[in-house]
């Protein structure tokens, strides 16, 4: 074999690599996405939120009960890469900024491990290393099943859940299906029947 043979053997060899991995990293996305896209129905949003950038943050804080400002936490990053395409160098900030946003994921999968029933501390520190794998599990699963009505902290593992039955009002039930019934409840989510 000469050496322009082993050059082109090389070259198509190197492409097919390349196309294999871009094959593989567009299906890793459209399965988080769709993950995402799940996951927000399953929380009772609309699932096309999971497409906008930043948005979908903004969303994920929300389905969790953290803070709105864990989101500016989320973008740091995003934030910090533009300033350093401007020629603004900040040495030890996006050390900082990383550690806060991967705090951020263990806030926000903490607390959709309590309101998926699971353990949430097992939740938090999967959600910290595998966060785009643990969206897709969670979103994917029939498994996992979101309860909007179970308080959590707004500050994730810091701090008290807000309990918003504080006032020691009884835990209602519906007559009709008996499904836990939220505060001020007009009429039941699971069958629809009139709250007496």
């Amino acid at each position: 074999m000469d050496e322009s043979n082993l050059l082109s053997a090389l070259l198509g060899g190197s492409i097919l690599l390349l196309l294999f991995i871009a094959v593989i990293a567009i299906v890793v996305a459209v399965l988080y996405i769709v993950g995402l896209w799940k996951l927000f129905k399953k929380a009772g949003k609309n699932g096309w939120e999971a497409i906008i950038p930043f948005y979908n943050n903004w969303v994920l804080i929300e389905i969790s009960g953290l803070n709105w400002w864990y989101f500016f936490i989320l973008i740091s990053g995003t934030i910090l890469t533009i300033l350093g395409n401007f020629g603004i160098s900040l040495p030890v900030i996006p050390l900082v900024s990383r550690v806060a946003t991967l705090a951020v994921y263990f806030f926000i999968f903490y607390n959709l491990g309590k309101r998926m029933n699971k353990n949430p501390s097992t939740f938090g520190i999967l959600g910290l290393f595998f966060s785009g794998i643990m969206t897709m599990v969670i979103g994917l699963s029939k498994d996992y099943q979101y309860d909007g009505s179970i308080e959590v902290s707004k500050n994730g593992p810091i701090g008290v859940a807000n309990n918003s039955n504080s006032n020691n009002e009884p835990e209602r039930y519906c007559l009709g299906c008996g499904q836990k019934l939220k505060p001020n409840t007009a009429f039941c989510e699971n069958c629809g029947k009139k709250v007496e």
